[in-house]
């Protein structure tokens, strides 16, 4: 699920965008591993930033706000 939201995310902020690219990278380490999901949309406006991770808190005209909320608890879990 969380990779899920994350890839949606991503693709969503490329969708516009002729050149739209969206990377995701592993770096292994002894215990745990690092995966990143990058893109070269428009980025996360400034005054959201701060509360990112806050129930309906969104950017996006269709966007609910609980996707990166239920990401982070998933994870926290």
């Amino acid at each position: 699920q969380v990779f899920i939201n994350l890839f949606q995310n991503a693709l969503e902020a490329v969708e516009d965008r002729a050149e739209g690219r969206v990377d995701v990278s592993v770096t292994p380490g002894e215990a745990e591993a690092v995966i990143s999901v990058a893109d070269n949309g428009p980025g996360i406006a400034p005054d959201i930033l701060g509360s990112l991770f806050e129930p309906f808190n969104t950017s996006k005209d269709k966007g609910l706000g609980l996707g990166l909320v239920i990401a982070k608890d998933i994870v926290s879990d």
